[in-house]
């Protein structure tokens, strides 16, 4: 029923909208709906789909893959938004995670944020990305106060349930994280690994080991599983594990995780920048006693 004055052009719409459509089933629904009205570049689209699969491994080389993914969607189409937040999102991670100078790192993530919201100021998903960079240098109250903006922008992004849960834990409430994270799985039930250890942690800064421990192991079997995730919800399982009375095979989650993905008690204790430090300080306790070095 088009005029069809260029057939590439034509054929290009047709496959964006049917990828598209894929994408919002199988991952976040509402989020992907949004994000394909940003660009008309199949390849943009396609390069920021690609990019974000990378990041959400979390290894260095991941991010870096990620970083040059999301350029290469931005040079297509220099305003697409959602590209410009998952840009910054790579520099707080690398800033966050100690695999480059923090300060550095987090002023690059400010630069992508602010292009992000030159072009749209209510931009849901950047909000909820800059809620991530206050939770990465401490400043749990303002990310607490940036995620509820994102999710007062958009209620319906499953993502902006669960960074409201994932801070809502620094913040030292884990019921009330629980509740935004659970919510965040109902709306997709193909979430990312962080979300599935959130709610680990959650339960464990409940007082829960037990069931902890259970999320923890399901995350292992969550196919495929990225050498970070599987270190982090080891040494994870470790401490419920202590807690539950069996060291033993703490200290070999503890040894695997050490084969897998090497960490630091340091690099733990920037991933976790509660806002009472000491919620942490028996966590990192048991992690030094099971074998795990400072610095």
């Amino acid at each position: 029923e088009r005029d069809i004055t260029d057939l590439f052009a034509v054929k290009d719409e047709i496959t964006l909208n049917i990828v598209s459509n894929i994408g919002a089933e199988v991952q976040s629904g509402e989020r992907e709906r949004i994000i394909r009205r940003e660009t008309n570049s199949l390849d943009a689209w396609l390069f920021y789909r690609q990019g974000r699969a990378a990041l959400l491994n979390l290894g260095p080389e991941d991010l870096l893959t990620a970083r040059r993914l999301l350029l290469q969607a931005l040079e297509i189409d220099p305003n697409f938004v959602s590209a410009y937040a998952s840009l910054g999102t790579t520099h707080f991670l690398e800033g966050q995670l100690l695999y480059v100078e923090p300060a550095t790192a987090f002023a690059l993530a400010l630069e992508a944020f602010e292009q992000a919201l030159a072009i749209d100021p209510e931009h849901a998903s950047t909000h909820s990305a800059m809620a991530f960079r206050y939770q990465a240098m401490g400043e749990i109250d303002l990310a607490v106060e940036t995620s509820r903006k994102a999710f007062a922008l958009n209620p319906n992004d499953f993502n902006n349930h669960a960074i409201l849960g994932w801070n809502l834990n620094f913040a030292g409430q884990p019921a009330e994280a629980l509740e935004s994270l659970e919510r965040a799985t109902r709306l997709s039930p193909y979430y990312p690994d962080w979300v599935q250890v959130a709610i680990g942690d959650a339960l464990l800064l409940g007082g829960d080991p037990a069931a902890a421990l259970g999320v923890y192991e399901a995350e292992l079997l969550r196919p495929p599983v990225s050498a970070f995730y599987e270190g982090w919800a080891r040494r994870m399982m470790a401490i419920a594990l202590v807690e539950l009375g069996d060291e033993a095979t703490a200290r070999a989650h503890i040894a695997r995780a050490a084969e897998i993905s090497p960490r630091t008690i340091a690099q733990m204790r920037a991933a976790r920048p509660f806002k009472d430090p000491s919620t942490i300080d028996g966590w990192m306790d048991t992690l030094r006693r099971l074998g795990m070095d400072d610095d």
